[in-house]
């Protein structure tokens, strides 16, 4: 009842100054505002949540509402922290009973969907910022047995609004715990020195012998005696079983026979030239080229005689 008349009265005073001002959307105030900063943090208890609500509220819905809460933020951007550090905004809600079911969401205050109207994000068609809830969720934590906790990466937005809701259950009251925790920058270091020895490492012991030890992949070699390695004259090349199938298709024997079956050719003496032969390229070709040349001769002077 406290709850509900504290609401009402706070929704009729905000509608009465968006009547007079036209100053932005409501805001709701179910909880007091705090401040979280590096150096302070919210850690307080609050009363039970009566009502249920198997849903996600938003933080309008939960004006003057008994099912959840609205708690304003002011979360301060750290100024004493070194360039590179990172910091979060981390909240921590608990309860006692782990059968009780709690949830919570962060929203901001309004400025992002400001700063779309402002970009032009409204409807283009009638000119006016677009409708529906002015507050933007940036984190949520929900399905926690007796504890829940969500984190934000560097709030730099500085107005927050954090909304618990009670989900299902008999809740009997909560704890918040939201701080700021700062993250230092580390250096990468590199070292350019060179790795120590090991230390299972022992440049002091003697080298093994093993002049008495087999050859290493020779299974024939005696026991205590170190074989030499192969010479060229020891290497036996391996019969091709390709050209031994070959020769066994044909009927003949394996390749590594084919000497002692094929038969061996012995050279002939050359034969003598016949007689007709010698007198044929020794007479008659020698005298028919001569009988030839006297015939052009003879025949060459009769005709310089007549036309001289």
């Amino acid at each position: 009842m406290r709850r509900a008349a504290f609401g009402l009265l706070g929704l009729s005073a905000l509608v009465g100054l968006g009547m007079a001002g036209g100053v932005g959307p409501a805001r709701a105030l179910s909880q007091p505002s705090e401040t979280v900063s590096r150096h302070k943090a919210l850690v307080k208890d609050y009363p039970a949540l009566t009502g249920q609500f198997p849903s996600q509220p938003n933080p309008t819905q939960c004006l003057a509402a008994n099912f959840c809460d609205v708690i304003p933020l002011d979360v301060q951007v750290p100024t004493d922290i070194a360039p590179g550090d990172d910091f979060v905004l981390k909240v921590i809600v608990s309860w006692e009973d782990v059968t009780d079911d709690l949830d919570m969401y962060l929203f901001d205050d309004g400025q992002t969907q400001q700063e779309k109207d402002q970009n032009g994000g409204g409807d283009p068609a009638s000119g006016t910022p677009s409708a529906g809830p002015s507050y933007t969720q940036k984190a949520s934590a929900t399905n926690g047995e007796g504890q829940m906790d969500l984190t934000l990466a560097e709030p730099r937005l500085g107005k927050y609004n954090l909304v618990v809701n009670h989900y299902l259950g008999n809740n009997t009251g909560y704890h918040v715990d939201a701080r700021i925790i700062v993250a230092g920058f580390k250096r990468p270091f590199e070292s350019l020195e060179p790795p120590p020895p090991s230390v299972t490492e022992d440049n002091t012991a003697p080298p093994v012998d093993t002049s008495g030890q087999p050859v290493s992949g020779d299974p024939t070699a005696p026991a205590g005696v170190f074989g030499a390695p192969a010479r060229l004259d020891d290497v036996h090349p391996l019969v091709d079983s390709d050209l031994d199938n070959l020769f066994k298709a044909k009927g003949a024997v394996s390749a590594t026979n084919v000497s002692g079956v094929l038969p061996t050719a012995t050279a002939k003496p050359p034969v003598p030239p016949s007689g007709i032969a010698l007198l044929f390229w020794l007479a008659v070709v020698p005298g028919s080229l001569l009988g030839g040349l006297a015939f052009w001769l003879v025949k060459r002077r009769r005709a310089t005689f007549t036309f001289g």
